[in-house]
């Protein structure tokens, strides 16, 4: 065979052959023909001078050339991911858009507010924020920034510990379950306390830890997988509740069943390092962390 210069569609469609084991389904991914995609990785091995792929009853076999071929195509798309990001990363002024991952409580109370100035000041800079407690990948490009509690493990990331955020155990004042006595909040059986939890797909939390051991004999009233509404229970009166003391600070009808903080988490923000210097994303992040700093004593508790 004559060998050539291998075109970048034919790696590329060699790559996702071998991810979906059959020229159907690498058809259906692409969105082109059966036959295109024969030709293509016909043409690849015209260009490579080997063949790259048998079809075997168990499905697609591929050669020593072939493995290393792979091995190329996954570079280079590793590549054209990368300078995807940095192109975008690097538009004129600060304008465009940043995504931000954090916790509903996080982003919604706290940081939505005090991101306000920011959006006066740049205009041009559109915000969006995904709520979930889910850990969402930066490298893959799910997010830009992201607002955890727990440091980040993904390689390439630049990860900063923004402060803490303390947790304590509240309910309605008004509770049944209390009583007042002489300026204090009582609890008339503390091995019956009615408690709102998180579900067993969070039980690894320190919350929900905490309550695992503090409160075995408490009785559980609610369970959800999200810190609002555990929250909103609480404040309807549903029973007690582990929440941030930034949240129960703005509900005068709650009142504090533990002395002090009961739980401490870590915030940490983290990012792609070559967003580093870049000015738009660099104008959030110090906005980020500067939101922090000026409040870190109200989301400590």
């Amino acid at each position: 065979m004559k060998k050539r210069t291998p075109h970048w569609e034919d790696l590329l469609t060699l790559a996702v052959l071998a991810r979906s084991g059959n020229y159907s389904a690498a058809a259906r991914e692409l969105g082109l023909t059966h036959a295109t995609i024969g030709r293509r990785i016909e043409r690849l091995e015209a260009a490579l001078g080997t063949v790259l792929a048998a079809r075997r009853d168990t499905g697609l076999q591929l050669t020593d050339a072939g493995r290393m071929a792979l091995a190329a195509a996954g570079e280079m798309e590793q590549a054209a991911e990368g300078l995807y990001r940095t192109l975008e990363a690097h538009p004129a002024g600060l304008s465009g858009r940043i995504r931000i991952t954090t916790l509903e409580a996080l982003g919604t109370y706290f940081y939505l507010p005090r991101l306000v100035e920011f959006h006066r000041r740049h205009p041009g800079i559109m915000i969006e924020m995904t709520l979930d407690a889910r850990t969402l990948s930066l490298a893959k490009r799910k997010a830009d920034l992201a607002i955890r509690l727990a440091r980040p493990s993904e390689p390439g990331l630049v990860a900063k510990r923004l402060g803490s955020m303390g947790y304590g155990l509240y309910m309605r004042r008004d509770h049944p379950a209390l009583l007042s006595a002489g300026g204090k909040n009582i609890l008339k059986s503390p091995g019956t306390l009615p408690i709102c939890r998180f579900d067993e797909s969070l039980a690894e939390l320190p919350e929900s830890r905490w309550i695992a051991e503090r409160l075995p004999q408490a009785h559980c009233v609610f369970r959800a997988n999200s810190l609002m509404a555990l929250a909103q229970a609480v404040r309807f009166g549903w029973g007690a509740g582990l929440i941030p003391r930034f949240l129960a600070q703005a509900a005068p009808e709650l009142v504090c069943l533990t002395d002090g903080v009961a739980v401490s988490r870590e915030i940490w923000l983290a990012y792609p390092a070559e967003f580093r210097d870049v000015p738009r994303y660099r104008a959030v992040i110090d906005s980020l962390v500067a939101a922090t700093n000026d409040a870190a004593g109200l989301l400590a508790g």
